[in-house]
């Protein structure tokens, strides 16, 4: 489980309107004493929660852990102004044993070790020691001026957001009329061709069944032009002239004279 997973953990678990949670909070603004970083802070914003504020130390590793052990001092700055103090982390960092008198742990529960992204979900953390409940003093202004700083690095004015919705949906406004003009004038262009094609092929689209046989015909006039087709239909008629004056030779050899009933009872074929 990484850092941030955690941290997501816990700002599910404290999350407004009830907190305001805080990652990554400095303990002050420019250079003025030595930085500081916790790695998170939530502040109850209602006065029946007692105006709660409570600070976490994050931790993801066995050995991170214990060296937070050798100098656990360096948050005592946090420490001093926060009512109650967690370490957060996997059960495999912490023992219960290990945790400095005052502070409390917060686990994510086990199926959050293997499935991270449920758990966030889902922010499933577990008390594994209760912090102890006690009065922490006022900031000082320069954990204030960082306090403020954080605050307004993560917040997105009102008005601003009012203002880009406007202007989105403004935008979408535009591109959607741009859209439909766009398709009416296709629809028309393509209105305009199919009454040319029914009125010069006196074949109705809307009416006729069999589209694709009068699809094959123009392609095939398309492709070949009305010259080629004409050529194939006289070579067609010229093999059956050819064809009809072998049967008639074929005829008046063996019988003479029935071909020449059949030539007087049969009409010439009409080939105009």
């Amino acid at each position: 489980m990484r850092e941030s997973d955690v941290i997501a953990l816990l700002a599910k678990r404290y999350q407004p309107p009830v907190w305001a949670f805080l990652p990554q909070l400095r303990n002050g603004t420019g250079y003025a004493k030595a930085a500081r970083t916790a790695d998170a802070i939530a502040m109850a914003l209602w006065p029946s929660r007692g105006l709660e504020i409570v600070g976490f130390e994050v931790k993801v590793s066995r050995a991170d852990w214990l060296r937070e052990l050798r100098d656990a001092e360096k948050a005592e700055e946090f420490f001093a102004v926060c009512d109650r103090w967690y370490v957060a982390a996997p059960d495999d960092v912490v023992r219960a044993d290990e945790v400095p008198p005052g502070w409390g742990w917060l686990a994510p529960l086990p199926s959050a070790l293997s499935a991270a992204a449920s758990a966030i979900a889902k922010g499933a953390v577990k008390v594994m020691v209760e912090a102890t409940r006690r009065e922490g003093k006022d900031p000082d202004r320069l954990l204030l001026a960082a306090i403020l700083r954080r605050v307004q690095e993560s917040t997105v004015p009102r008005d601003s957001i009012q203002a880009e919705l406007e202007a989105a949906r403004k935008r979408g406004q535009k591109d959607a009329e741009a859209t439909a003009a766009y398709s009416a004038e296709k629809h028309e262009n393509l209105k305009a061709k199919v009454a040319e094609f029914e009125k010069v092929s006196g074949v109705k689209i809307a009416d006729y069944w069999g589209g694709g046989s009068v699809g094959r015909a123009v392609r095939q006039v398309l492709e070949h032009g009305p010259e080629h087709i004409r050529s194939s239909i006289e070579a067609h008629r010229r093999w059956l002239e050819g064809l009809l004056r072998d049967c008639d030779e074929q005829l008046a050899e063996k019988d003479p004279g029935l071909a020449q009933a059949a030539l007087t009872e049969v009409p010439p074929a009409d080939i105009s």
